[in-house]
């Protein structure tokens, strides 16, 4: 009850790692190339029957508390990506 307008008021909600289906990346990817932008944290709501509904894109996103504990490689990902993009170098998207 405590997290049905915000997931973060519940701190004992479980966090697993989710395998994004190809096709909503692809999707998602184009409407970020769409809109320009080279990150945003992205929400969605995993529904019981497996439906995936997008939230929002926030460019200003914090996914750090993923991390906290756990095996995350979204901190490598955005280091590699500011790292390339000094060299001059696109990165590859994952």
């Amino acid at each position: 009850e405590n997290s049905q307008t915000d997931f973060r008021k519940e701190l004992s909600l479980p966090i697993s790692p989710y395998e994004f289906p190809d096709k909503e990346k692809n999707k998602l990817l184009q409407l970020l190339r769409y809109w320009g932008l080279e990150f945003a944290a992205c929400d969605y709501v995993l529904c019981p029957d497996g439906k995936l509904i997008f939230i929002e894109a926030n460019v200003e996103g914090n996914w750090l508390w993923l991390g906290d504990g756990e095996e995350s490689p979204i901190s490598e990902a955005i280091a590699d990506m500011l790292l390339f993009h000094a060299d001059g170098i696109v990165p590859h998207v994952c």
